[in-house]
């Protein structure tokens, strides 16, 4: 009885290892799990956010994901997080995490070190209600993310201002 509780114990501990990694990973800088984004948008912010990184260094990444789950953003970040490197004009850079869900109705945008001068909670925030939720609200998540991303690359450039 003992062997099959071990045996038991030990399928199960593989079996939650392989679901804390079961999550769907970022497949490049726009990662659209929930389907809501036009291939147009995707190969638009894909271009935008490649010079994004060329120019400044700084990694925007889009993911959409139907069910929000922390875990799963968290280990997405920490992944993100990995590509922070000093830009040529000797600012730190990192990598910034904007996660849309539908199904959850949530939308976070979530900074690496580093960008906290230019991407604090509080303009996060603000952005996300002023430039995302509005078209979001009416079903547009193109418009919403397209100008959700327009927003972060002028806030690390310290030239975002609300609409609000």
């Amino acid at each position: 009885m003992r062997i099959k509780q071990m045996i038991s114990a030990g399928l199960f501990s593989v079996f939650l290892l392989s679901a804390q990694f079961s999550f769907a990973q970022l497949k490049g800088v726009v990662t659209d799990d929930a389907n809501v984004l036009t291939p147009a948008t995707e190969t638009t912010l894909l271009q935008q956010l490649q010079k994004e990184e060329k120019e400044s260094g700084n990694k925007i990444y889009v993911y959409t994901v139907k069910v929000y789950n922390q875990k799963d953003i968290d280990n997405l970040l920490a992944g993100a997080a990995k590509t922070v490197v000093a830009s040529k004009s000797g600012k730190k850079s990192g990598a910034i995490l904007l996660v849309v869900s539908p199904e959850s109705r949530k939308i976070k945008i979530i900074a690496s070190e580093g960008l906290e001068d230019r991407l604090n909670n509080e303009m996060c925030t603000q952005l996300i209600k002023s430039e995302i939720v509005p078209p979001v609200k009416k079903g547009d998540y193109d418009t919403g993310v397209k100008a959700g991303v327009a927003a972060l690359q002028k806030a690390l450039k310290g030239a975002y201002v609300s609409r609000d």
